[in-house]
């Protein structure tokens, strides 16, 4: 135990430290009688160690107005909640809320009880390992359903199964828990998430669950086989089939420090589309450029999952260029690697899609792209096209003026043309 509460001064330490209008708060709180609890999962980061970004307290033996009449003493105060008793005083990245019972049900009464016992204020919470509190004063854990003993265990169970099972997101929620602590969930807790009804989750929500997962755990296929253990994966990925290569891809690629969040995402999301057998990919040509119909079989899918347009067309296309790479390998030409550049262009370069290609495809197969890009001086940057279409616009209009810029674009690639107006005398002598 002296371990544990060693980390929990350490941490509040460092929470006051980086947030010093905190010990200000915390003694005016407590000058008024009230008493100020760290709860939910920055507790738990501090007994693991660690200190979260995201803090959340809650405040004993005061009103939710009283409260709210200390945090304005230090600046401007908004409603996170008002009915759930939630405030956020904006020089901090912290909520500040009342003790509340939830009543069961989908459209649950809030009940606001400063003086609730510790027991009946953690119930609602989503698991044992998330239903504790410090206090920031003593320091004492608050842990009444002994929230620590299961975190050492590493399992996951739930205070009130009761309560877990009114809010469907919460199945997505012990996914991206037990992966990114590599925890089992308890047998209790399986068979309610076995028959939870999660067809009404939107995919903003879904999305943020699925997000943490792929860039808070170092193992996401952990989240995937316990979806699988409960029978849930097929119904949540149809037609995806998920086997070894899959799982240890995406756990390459969770673990690739170089890249950026965003990079991390497309290329997670794209590996799940390589598994994809309803894919409309048929008789793939290296020179083919992703048509309206397989983007839109792409899109469809993702968009259950994901809330972001721009990431869905990001992934979108880098599902279908990853399937390049071996063509483009076997045919070893320039002019293929420089027409994927500039498919690719304002996603993301050659060099990003062979960062994310590693974690797909043999090291071997991921050189050969990389010296091939680089051969073709497009592994950082497209070449630009020399005509736009105004230089254009005096031989073609509308429909026949895009595929002229198309044509003028190829012609530029073949011949490594760099002078406009050779460009545009071989372009009109081809169209004639």
């Amino acid at each position: 135990m002296n371990q544990f509460q060693d980390r929990i001064q350490i941490c509040i330490a460092k929470i006051i430290q980086h947030n010093i209008e905190l010990k200000n708060i915390f003694e005016e709180i407590y000058q008024q009688g009230g008493r100020v609890l760290l709860v939910g999962g920055a507790v738990r980061d501090c007994l693991m160690g660690c200190i979260g970004s995201d803090l959340d307290f809650e405040v004993y033996h005061l009103t939710f107005n009283q409260l709210q009449d200390i945090l304005e003493k230090f600046g401007k105060v908004s409603f996170v909640g008002k009915s759930f008793g939630v405030l956020r005083l904006h020089s901090l990245n912290a909520d500040w809320a009342i003790p509340r019972m939830d009543s069961y049900g989908r459209k649950p009464e809030v009940e606001l009880n400063p003086n609730m016992s510790f027991k009946d204020a953690f119930r609602r919470r989503d698991l044992t390992v998330n239903a504790m509190g410090i206090d920031v004063h003593s320091f004492e854990l608050i842990d009444p359903y002994n929230g620590m003993i299961d975190l050492q265990k590493r399992v996951l169970k739930s205070p009130d199964l009761t309560f877990f099972i009114q809010d469907p997101l919460r199945l997505f929620r012990v996914m991206q828990f037990a992966a990114r602590f590599e925890m089992n969930v308890d047998v209790s807790l399986n068979r309610v998430c076995e028959t939870m009804d999660i067809s009404n989750v939107s995919p903003e929500r879904i999305w943020q669950e699925f997000s943490k997962l792929f860039l808070k755990s170092q193992k996401p296929s952990i989240g995937f086989k316990w979806l699988a253990e409960i029978n849930r994966l097929a119904e949540i990925f149809p037609g995806i089939d998920f086997d070894n290569q899959l799982y240890e891809s995406l756990d390459c690629l969770a673990c690739q420090d170089g890249l950026s969040s965003d990079r991390k995402l497309i290329g997670l999301w794209a590996f799940l589309m390589q598994k994809n057998n309803g894919s409309v990919v048929s008789n793939l040509s290296a020179e083919e450029k992703i048509s309206s119909v397989q983007l839109k079989f792409f899109t469809d899918f993702l968009k259950k999952y994901i809330a972001s347009h721009d990431l869905i067309h990001q992934v979108s296309l880098v599902s279908w260029y990853l399937k390049y790479i071996p063509f483009l390998i076997k045919e070893n030409k320039d002019i293929l690697y420089r027409k994927l550049a500039y498919f690719l262009n304002k996603e993301l370069t050659l060099q990003e899609l062979s960062d994310i290609a590693v974690c797909w495809y043999d090291q071997e197969v991921v050189e050969k792209f990389i010296h091939g890009a680089r051969q073709a001086k497009v592994l950082y940057n497209p070449i630009e096209p020399i005509l736009t279409g105004k230089d254009l616009m005096e031989y073609a209009e509308g429909k026949d003026l895009g595929d002229l810029l198309k044509k003028s674009y190829d012609i530029q690639l073949e011949k490594s043309i760099h002078d406009k107006q050779q460009l545009i005398s071989l372009v009109l002598d081809q169209n004639k």
